[in-house]
């Protein structure tokens, strides 16, 4: 018996009237682009609640349904999927949508090296690895956190320095959601505090004569410490953090 009609049995007399089964309609598919295995919501009406019923192609790709009611259906991006439109078929009847976009998957980003592997806040460093951003502001760098500025980007170089507020830690990098993290630490050197002289005796003396100065922030490495009397470097016999012994 044809949809529509009417037919009546002869035995009994009943009529028997036969539902059109309503046609499948795709109106939004969300989102419209992504990469293999990314999530689908179909909207539409005429779908069956059993989802295995619902047989969805991207492009001539089958796919999995996940879940199904007779507005909405969940689905995959099924593997060797391609750009075009998506159908939905039930019961012989098929719906389509408007233009499904299939992206590439992103390889995540590789940390291999990083030079220097100490420094200053402001220090310009250097991270080589693989599938960077050419855009240089789509990477996203952190030292141990602290999100540095990026100055310039290849797919297997960053050009970037050592933020304000940094720490000794990893450097991670992250692109498109994707993060790698690199296998050592970036260790951010303390900015040494200038020395301070809070007095010196004796006052006078000629050439020869021993300099004990007081003071603070002094290197306990004599030879590090470079005195000068009135622009004449002096030699330092001994030194502490707060005393530096030496001659006119």
């Amino acid at each position: 018996v044809e949809q529509n009609d009417i037919s009546t049995q002869p035995a009994t007399g009943q009529i028997y009237a036969f539902a059109p089964q309503p046609p499948v309609l795709v109106t939004s598919i969300n989102p419209t682009q992504g990469t293999v295995g990314t999530a689908v919501t179909i909207q539409g009406r005429g779908f069956s609640t059993t989802a295995s019923n619902n047989k969805v192609k991207f492009n001539g790709t089958v796919a999995a349904v996940t879940s199904a009611t007779t507005t909405e259906i969940r689905t995959l991006v099924p593997a060797g999927a391609t750009t075009g439109r998506v159908s939905v078929e039930f019961n012989n009847k098929v719906g389509f949508s408007g233009v499904f976009t299939v992206t590439p998957s992103i390889n995540p980003p590789q940390i291999t090296s990083f030079t220097p592997n100490n420094g200053l806040v402001g220090t310009n460093v250097t991270i080589s690895g693989a599938n960077f951003s050419t855009t240089a502001t789509n990477n996203i760098v952190k030292f141990n956190g602290t999100r540095a500025a990026v100055t310039s980007a290849t797919t297997n170089e960053i050009r970037t320095s050592v933020p304000t507020g940094a720490s000794t830690g990893k450097i991670t990098v992250e692109v498109n959601g994707k993060t790698t993290t690199s296998g050592t630490n970036f260790t951010v050197i303390s900015p040494a505090s200038n020395p301070q002289i809070t007095s010196f005796t004796p006052s006078s003396g000629s050439n020869g004569t021993n300099v004990t100065i007081s003071g603070a922030n002094f290197s306990t490495t004599a030879a590090n410490n470079t005195v000068k009397f009135n622009g004449t470097v002096a030699s330092v016999t001994s030194a502490t953090t707060n005393e530096i012994r030496t001659s006119v």
